[in-house]
């Protein structure tokens, strides 16, 4: 009587890389284009004026020179670096 061994698998092994990465790759490429088009909306919004408009009158850098001179800018942001260090 002969008897049939059959190899056992490991987990890593029961599904081949590409079913891995076919599987893998829509929720990649959803995340990676709603994280692009976020930090894509908060540069085009820091280079707009604010006129109350969605989407402002302009471009311009009037928003980073006031954060640049203001010093409650620079109160705030330097307490939020203590806080992130400590």
């Amino acid at each position: 009587m002969s008897t049939i061994v059959a190899a056992r698998l490991s987990p890593e092994n029961r599904t081949s890389p590409i079913f891995r990465f076919a599987m893998l790759l829509p929720g990649g490429l959803v995340t990676f284009f709603l994280i692009l088009f976020a930090l894509g909306l908060v540069i085009f919004l820091a280079f707009r004026s604010n006129d109350g408009s969605l989407l402002g009158a302009g471009l311009t850098v009037a928003n980073f020179v006031t954060v640049a001179t203001d010093p409650l800018y620079w109160t705030v942001t330097l307490r939020s670096l203590v806080i992130a260090a400590w």
